[in-house]
C-alpha cells in the first residue's frame, strides 16, 4: 500500500511524500526511524482501468529472474538488490525494492522484507525464499520459483494469444449479424407491409427480433448491465464461480485440463518447498493456496491430519482416490528411495507436459469451428432474407 505523508523533522523543517508499508502503523512506524514527526498521513487511492494482478506477477517474474541470475554470479544480497532496483521502470515496485534494500541493510532477512508486500510476494512465495534462507539454498529456490512461475505465466500467454482471433471473429460475426437484424431485415417488413402478405415463418421472427432491438435497445442495455452487476454483487457474497469447479470438473476436456494444472501446481511447489527443507505437513497447508478444484483441496487438507498420526502421504493419496494410480505409485517409490521432492518435480513436469498438450490440440480445433459456426449463424440470417425475396417474387 502507498500512503502520502507530512510532517516535520527533528530541525523544525516540513517534510512531505510518499512510502509503501503495508498498513499505516508499518508507514508511520518507518518514518518515525527517520526522526520524523507525522502530522498527516493517508492512503493514496488510485483508480485502475485494468486489472493489474497479471503486470504485478509479470513484475515478480522479472525480479526474480534478475536476483537469481545475480546472486549466481556471487554479488551479495544488498548489492544485487541495488542494482535490480537501478533498472525497475515501475514506480511502485521500485520503491518496494528500495524499501527491500533498507530492511536488508538494516539486518532483516530477505523473507521478512518481502512479507510486508503481500500484493506482490504471498506467504508461498516469501515461504520458500525463508526456506531457501534456512537451507542455504537460496539461489537454487529463485531459480526454481522463476521456471515455476514463468511456466504458468507463458501457458496463460498462450492460451489468452491463441484466443484473440477467434474472439474477433466471434465478436465481428455478432457485429455483422446485429447490423442485419437491425437495418437490414426491417426494410424487408416494410415491402410485406406494403404487399399485404404475410412473410416466412425465420423471416418473421428475425423481424420481431430486429424491432425489438431498435425499439428498446436502451432499456437492454440498462438490464444486461444490472444483470452483470448482480452476478458480481453477489458472487463476492456467495463465490458462485468458486462453487462452479464442481460442474467442471465433471466436464470430460475442461476436467482433465483443471485437474492436470492443480497436480502441477500442487506438486511443483510442495517439490520446492521440500527441497527447500520445510516439513512436509507445512508444505501440504501452503499447498492449500494453489489448488483450484474444491475435491483436490480438501483431499490435501485432509492429509495434514493424518500425516500428523504417522501415515505415508502415498497412502492417503490412494485412499483418497483423487489421484491416478501412476502418480500414487511414483509418490510410493520417493518415499521408500528418500527422493520425494524429485519424484513431486517429475509428476509435476508430466502433468505440466500433458496440459500443454491438451491445451495446443483443442485450442487449434476452436479457431475453424469458431469460423464454420459463425459462418452457419449469418448464413441462416442471409437464407431467410433470400427466402423472403423469393416469396416476394411469387407473390409478384
Amino acid at each position: 500500500m502507498e500512503f502520502s505523508y507530512k510532517g516535520v523533522n527533528e530541525k523544525g523543517i516540513e517534510k512531505s511524500g510518499s512510502i509503501i508499508a503495508v498498513n499505516k502503523f508499518e508507514a508511520i512506524k518507518k518514518l518515525s526511524e527517520d526522526n520524523l514527526i507525522i502530522t498527516n498521513i493517508r492512503e493514496v487511492k488510485r483508480k485502475k482501468l485494468f486489472n493489474v494482478r497479471s503486470a504485478k506477477k509479470k513484475l515478480v517474474l522479472e525480479f526474480n529472474e534478475n536476483l537469481f541470475t545475480l546472486l549466481k554470479s556471487n554479488i551479495e544480497l544488498s548489492k544485487a538488490l541495488s542494482l535490480i532496483h537501478e533498472f525497475v521502470e515501475d514506480d511502485d515496485f521500485k520503491k518496494i525494492i528500495y524499501s527491500v534494500v533498507n530492511d536488508i541493510k538494516s539486518g532483516k532477512t530477505l523473507s521478512e522484507a518481502l512479507k510486508v508486500y503481500p500484493d506482490y510476494f504471498n506467504e508461498i512465495y516469501t515461504s520458500m525464499i525463508k526456506a531457501g534462507e534456512e537451507s542455504g539454498n537460496l539461489v537454487k529456490i529463485l531459480e526454481d520459483l522463476y521456471n515455476y512461475q514463468s511456466d504458468i505465466y507463458e501457458t496463460k500467454k498462450f492460451v489468452i494469444s491463441t484466443l484473440i482471433y477467434p474472439g474477433i471473429l466471434f465478436i465481428t460475426s455478432i457485429l455483422s449479424s446485429l447490423i442485419l437484424i437491425v437495418f437490414v431485415i426491417p426494410k424487408f417488413g416494410q415491402i410485406f407491409e406494403d404487399l399485404q402478405q404475410e412473410p416466412p415463418f425465420i423471416m418473421a421472427f428475425l423481424l420481431l427480433l430486429g424491432n425489438g432491438l431498435r425499439g428498446y435497445w436502451f432499456s437492454i442495455i440498462v438490464i444486461l448491465g444490472l444483470a452483470i452487476f448482480a452476478f458480481i454483487y453477489f458472487n463476492k457474497k456467495y463465490q458462485y464461480i468458486k462453487k462452479l469447479n464442481a460442474y467442471l470438473i465433471k466436464m470430460p476436456l475442461v476436467g482433465k485440463i483443471l485437474t492436470k494444472f492443480d497436480y502441477y501446481r500442487l506438486f511443483n511447489t510442495m517439490s520446492i518447498l521440500l527441497e527447500g527443507g520445510v516439513p512436509i505437513i507445512n508444505s501440504l497447508v501452503l499447498c492449500e493456496k494453489v489448488i483450484f478444484l474444491d475435491n483436490l483441496r480438501n483431499s490435501v487438507r485432509l492429509f495434514n491430519r493424518k500425516l500428523k498420526q504417522g501415515k505415508k502421504l502415498s497412502s492417503l493419496m490412494r485412499e483418497s482416490g483423487e489421484f491416478p494410480i501412476d502418480v500414487v505409485s511414483i509418490v510410493s517409490i520417493g518415499e521408500e528411495t528418500g527422493t520425494l521432492p524429485i519424484a513431486l518435480k517429475n509428476i509435476a513436469n508430466t502433468s505440466n507436459k500433458v496440459v500443454k498438450d491438451l491445451l495446443k490440440r483443442y485450442l487449434n480445433i476452436l479457431e475453424p469451428l469458431t469460423i464454420i459456426l459463425m459462418g452457419l449463424f449469418i448464413g441462416a440470417i442471409i437464407v431467410s432474407m433470400l427466402s423472403g425475396i423469393f416469396s416476394i417474387n411469387e407473390t409478384v
